[in-house]
């Protein structure tokens, strides 16, 4: 939608927008799917705090009436010490 908005201010005409999003792809790590031979979905999405997992989960939970198995890894560093899952500290978590 923003590459919409910003061709038509930019006074685009309207197949040269359609084109160009045509062109896209997504961003790697984003919801990727991964390829099995298991018969099940795989999806990578690089979600990293409490607030994005939350949210890609809600996006995922309508796409399917079976259940969703997630599985997820905060990374270690100065910048991720403080922050918390479910409101405990993240150290604290198992």
């Amino acid at each position: 939608m923003g590459a919409v908005g910003v061709g038509g201010c930019l006074e685009l005409p309207a197949n040269v927008i359609a084109k160009g999003i045509q062109q896209l792809t997504s961003v790697p790590g984003r919801l990727e799917k991964v390829e099995n031979n298991l018969g099940i979905s795989v999806l990578v999405d690089y979600a990293h705090t409490p607030d994005a997992l939350e949210k890609v989960l809600g996006a995922v939970r309508p796409l399917t009436q079976r259940r969703v198995v997630d599985g997820f890894r905060l990374r270690w560093g100065p910048r991720s010490r403080k922050e918390t899952v479910d409101g405990r500290d993240r150290r604290t978590v198992k």
